[in-house]
């Protein structure tokens, strides 16, 4: 029995995750169909631990904050024959420190789908500060991008997302927002980032060192809801890079790197699709500190039904 007739139309599926821009190929410019279109923003880096003298307690990095996500379906007549399709760039990681305190990670890009559609990037984190606490990267909204953390201060959230934290766990986001990055707490392990339903979760921070000097351990991402509650965990060591979704959503950030009382300090972890980067652990002035991880790229898939 031929099967044509019960199913006329197969869904003509076109997925961009490269980096830059790619070409959308409408299969029905002349209308008659759907076409869902899912827009994901790239994640926040991650600030690097601080590198601060032995016997004053440090911060470690402050997490990137996880990027929006967009969900929308059009009439096939609303495009043209094609659309340029632009994937944002995970912001850049907070390189290493050594003798200094660390430094921030970059804002995400967004990612476009011609003029039609855009989903904001997160907000970069600060890196570890000398007896001060550590400010995340702001979430990327509905409608504008994250602003990075600065020294202390927290970066605020793109319109509709979620300010990032002057130390201590990330804000959740709403249902598209991400989730922000956490802030580095001065002397104390690192915190979580932001949980996020559909956007990025925000990433863990760094794990700082005491006064005595000992070492602490990094913080975990924060919880993507929609792929099961998923994150990542931080520890002793490097923190994880966040993990990524099977279905259309973004994915966690990475977690925060642990710091060291001796040696040089832990990476955070890169996040996953649209997660802020982990931030890194902190280190004694004549070691280098933990880097940053870089914030996950963007992410588009096109759906004609």
């Amino acid at each position: 029995m031929a099967l044509h007739g019960l199913f006329p139309f197969v869904p003509n599926i076109q997925t961009f995750t490269a980096i830059g821009t790619g070409t959308w190929t409408n299969p029905a410019p002349g209308g008659g169909k759907n076409v869902r279109v899912i827009v994901i923003g790239a994640g926040g880096g991650g600030g690097s631990g601080g590198s601060i003298l032995s016997g004053t307690a440090s911060s470690g990095g402050a997490g990137g904050g996880g990027a929006s996500m967009q969900d929308v379906t059009f009439p096939s007549s609303a495009f043209p024959a094609t659309v340029t399709v632009t994937i944002g760039t995970g912001g850049t990681l907070g390189a290493a420190a050594t003798g200094a305190v660390g430094n921030p990670g970059g804002i995400g890009g967004n990612t476009t789908f011609g003029s039609f559609l855009t989903a904001f990037g997160g907000g970069g984190g600060a890196g570890g500060q000398s007896a001060a606490v550590s400010g995340s990267g702001g979430s990327g909204g509905q409608y504008g991008a994250g602003g990075s953390g600065s020294g202390s201060s927290a970066g605020s959230g793109g319109a509709g997302g979620s300010g990032g934290v002057a130390g201590g766990n990330g804000a959740q986001g709403g249902v598209y927002s991400g989730g922000s990055g956490a802030g580095g707490t001065s002397g104390a392990a690192g915190s979580n980032g932001g949980t996020s339903l559909w956007g990025g979760s925000g990433g863990g921070s760094g794990g700082g060192v005491t006064a005595g000097p000992g070492a602490t351990n990094g913080g975990n991402s924060g919880i993507c809801v929609a792929i099961g509650n998923a994150s990542v965990s931080g520890g002793a060591g490097a923190g994880p890079n966040g993990t990524n979704s099977a279905a259309y959503a973004a994915g966690t950030g990475g977690a925060g790197g642990a710091s060291s009382a001796a040696g040089v300090g832990f990476a955070g972890g890169t996040g996953g699709i649209g997660g802020g980067g982990g931030g890194g652990g902190s280190s004694i002035s004549t070691q280098a500190s933990g880097a940053g991880g870089a914030g996950g790229s963007g992410y588009c898939t096109v759906i004609t039904f």
